[in-house]
């Protein structure tokens, strides 16, 4: 398995090869909920359009959903060593990118 990390500039990192057995969680830091990003993504994106939060019983699903669930990173952070960018950077970043890419 081959995965491979980005940094905040939006350049390739590094490449992890030959990851151990086991499962790896991965998640940029910070916590944020569908309503959230969404708001986000208009607000970087400069978007003139409204977002109204429901609660999660508004939009069934065929999968139970838990209340609150946020990834522990503490393996994947340990074994490789890595710095991970809050979400919001993150998200900036590759709203920057698709922008540069649509012009």
């Amino acid at each position: 398995m081959k995965i491979l990390i980005t940094g905040a500039n939006g350049q390739l990192g590094r490449e992890i090869r030959d990851l151990s057995d086991g499962i790896y969680h991965y998640s940029n830091e910070g916590v944020a909920s569908w309503y959230d990003f969404a708001k986000t993504i208009v607000e970087l994106a400069k978007i003139d359009c409204t977002v109204d939060p429901i609660e999660t019983h508004e939009y069934p699903t065929p999968a139970k959903r838990p209340f609150y669930s946020v990834l522990n990173k503490r393996k994947v952070k340990q074994i490789f060593g890595l710095n991970i960018s809050y979400w919001r950077d993150s998200l900036r970043n590759c709203l920057i990118q698709i922008e540069k890419e649509m012009a």
